[in-house]
């Protein structure tokens, strides 16, 4: 679950001795509740951006990029990611400028926001 805990670790040599290190704090309390996709930043951008995102539960994560037209352009993720923030660095380098969607899958979780990229 989530908050903080602490734990003390016991240390045991190869001639029985033993040693306690600690108390090491671990804080959970940074998992999200819900799923969310924040609006990427810079925005406008040229040539890279940063597509934030938080997922509460381990999960196959899609994020795909289409042009205005709603043709795919690339897939920067597609993969399984645990649970948390995170963040994306999205270079546009090879694409014109223009209006694009970012579509982040994760579950049952669909979400869709603009970018535009300005050269």
């Amino acid at each position: 679950g989530q908050g903080s805990y602490n734990y003390r670790l016991k240390q045991i040599d190869n001639d029985g001795s033993h040693s306690y290190y600690g108390p090491v704090t671990v804080d959970f309390s940074q998992i999200p509740e819900k799923y969310a996709l924040y609006q990427n930043f810079p925005n406008p951008f040229n040539p890279s951006t940063i597509i934030s995102f938080d997922l509460p539960y381990e999960s196959h994560v899609s994020l795909e990029v289409f042009n205005a037209v709603g043709e795919k352009v690339t897939s920067p993720v597609s993969r399984y990611l645990s649970s948390g923030k995170h963040s994306v660095s999205f270079s546009a380098a090879d694409l014109p400028t223009g209006l694009y969607f970012y579509v982040l899958k994760a579950g049952e979780f669909t979400s869709v926001k603009k970018m535009m990229i300005l050269k």
